[in-house]
């Protein structure tokens, strides 16, 4: 091993990681698949294998054993990051050592010896990249099975993992340098956590309930333009969130109106989008907006509104052939 040749470790830190990534990937999809209505549940529904699951476990149980492998993967990485760090400043002083007798200057070498660890190392930490194990794709198959099994607590329990999926890709880049496709947010990362919003149980009156919800759900739609591309998906979440957790008012028909020509402007309105719009604006908002429900939407259906306004509608989906995410 020469020690002046500096290799992409990102690349083959994952390059070692990818046999446990690939079977954590594997277990995840399992576990999110006997979760009714997942995309992996969908995925694999006419699977025979598929038909009977004679476990019994909970989707909370499932959900909980999905955390853990991930923790697992995060911890482990976390643990190669840590070793990393330790061979890397050993090979510097090393280094170091060998550049000064080479140079006449070994006498120096047993004082410099910390001084020189403590310098070298500062070229390396532990987040120099996201640790290798935990993948986006795992994320979001979590996230998607928790907007399946939603509690009251929902919108709060699945930001943690989007801030995560965030963080890493930072670590690795961000916008401007991150080529890494496993650490890079996917449209399905913030659809998840709109959807969990969407379907969180909600009685008039938790007012907890509906604060939280509403602020997840709009922070994240305001925060996914800085990385993504919001889809039919993303406006259709949207519009049953304003539906379910404003009464009906002036207030939320404008809110939602908003949303529609947000949606019109980016050419992703669908039938799902519509559909959800109508739940905005029923009960009646107000009899402005009942005309101009009536005159542009209602009974208007998706190969009736102009081509235009859905120019993107199955462009942007993060599956082609389905537009849940």
């Amino acid at each position: 091993y020469d020690k002046n040749i500096v290799p992409d470790e990102s690349e083959t830190a994952w390059k070692v990681a990818d046999e446990a990534v690939q079977k954590a990937e594997f277990v995840l999809r399992g576990h999110a698949a006997q979760i009714p209505d997942t995309i992996w549940h969908r995925i694999t529904r006419r699977n025979p294998m598929f038909e009977n699951d004679t476990a019994n476990v909970s989707p909370a149980d499932r959900i909980d054993t999905m955390h853990s492998i991930i923790q697992r993967l995060e911890e482990e990485g976390t643990m190669y990051m840590k070793m990393r760090l330790e061979v890397n400043s050993q090979l510097a002083v090393e280094r170091k050592e060998e550049e000064s007798e080479a140079a006449g200057n070994a006498k120096k070498t047993a004082t410099a010896t910390q001084d020189d660890e403590n310098e070298e190392t500062v070229g390396f930490t532990l987040e120099d990249y996201a640790s290798p194990g935990a993948t986006v794709h795992m994320y979001d198959t979590i996230l998607d099975s928790i907007a399946l099994n939603t509690h009251s607590d929902t919108p709060t329990k699945s930001l943690p993992y989007l801030q995560r999926v965030i963080e890493r890709y930072h670590q690795d880049g961000g916008i401007e340098n991150n080529r890494n496709v496993a650490t890079v947010p996917t449209v399905m990362s913030f659809n998840t956590v709109l959807r969990a919003c969407a379907n969180t149980p909600y009685t008039e009156g938790q007012e907890e309930v509906r604060d939280n919800a509403l602020q997840v759900g709009f922070n994240t739609y305001d925060f996914m333009r800085h990385f993504v591309h919001r889809n039919s998906a993303t406006y259709a979440y949207m519009m049953q969130i304003i539906a379910k957790f404003l009464p009906p008012s002036e207030t939320r028909g404008n809110i939602a109106y908003g949303m529609w020509a947000q949606a019109k402007s980016e050419q992703v309105i669908d039938q799902m989008v519509i559909d959800s719009t109508m739940q905005a604006y029923t009960p009646s908002n107000g009899e402005e907006f009942d005309t101009w429900i009536e005159e542009t939407i209602k009974d208007k259906g998706f190969e009736n509104i102009p081509q235009k306004w859905r120019k993107n509608s199955k462009v942007r989906r993060h599956q082609k052939p389905s537009g849940i995410y």
